[in-house]
């Protein structure tokens, strides 16, 4: 088959946030049976795998991975889909009116703080407009607490410096944004350069293809 520009494009985007559903996905083509039909001929083809016992949530196979020169990943637990899919409205969000350099979902961070070991993983790890933040797509306010204590002992450990010129922004994204306001000036013992959005906001992204109706070929395979 051939490969469109649009194809291209989403392709990118879905290896760049891991999962997407159809309902996503035809927001971004503009129609549903033509995305519907162009999903079945790329799955076909094999540039998609649809995850077992979901509706129609599809990530890049081996093939597309190869294809695009980019890292493939096992299937998630199914229980982590909505997760990875709230983190996927936050990645069009973005891309509506910024330039996103890198996005990198749960990259884990190594580093010792006095002889110790530590490790997490941010929610998201990315280069917007060519600045480095972490967020934190954070839909139940559990154990915040404990990841405002990881930041913390990550910034004291000094080893920020390794992966960043200076400290990244914390970007929190939320249902419930004054109760993390709230945990954060409760716990909190440094003040890190804060940004808040309230999910609902992120979630009615209005990103769209500008290759809608483009049949041309970006490459023939």
């Amino acid at each position: 088959m051939q490969i469109t520009n649009r194809d291209y494009e989403f392709l990118n985007d879905l290896a760049n946030v891991g999962y997407l559903n159809s309902q996503r996905i035809t927001r971004l083509y503009g129609n549903y049976k033509v995305t519907m039909r162009r999903m079945k001929l790329l799955t076909d083809h094999g540039f998609l795998e649809i995850i077992q016992n979901t509706k129609n949530i599809y990530k890049i196979s081996r093939k597309c991975s190869s294809f695009l020169s980019k890292p493939y990943k096992k299937p998630s637990k199914t229980d982590k889909l909505s997760h990875f899919l709230a983190c996927a409205d936050f990645y069009f969000f973005i891309k509506s009116t910024h330039n996103i350099d890198n996005f990198l979902l749960e990259q884990q961070i190594k580093f010792k703080y006095q002889g110790k070991p530590y490790s997490f993983r941010p929610d998201i790890l990315s280069q917007i407009d060519g600045r480095w933040y972490m967020i934190e797509i954070d839909l139940s306010n559990k154990r915040f607490e404990e990841k405002i204590k990881r930041w913390e002992t990550y910034y004291l450990s000094n080893e920020f410096i390794k992966l960043f010129d200076k400290f990244p922004p914390i970007m929190i994204i939320g249902n419930n944004i004054e109760k993390v306001k709230s945990i954060i000036q409760t716990n909190q013992s440094i003040n890190f350069n804060y940004f808040f959005k309230s999910y609902q906001e992120v979630l009615n992204w209005e990103y769209k293809y500008m290759y809608r109706h483009d049949k041309t070929p970006y490459n023939a395979i």
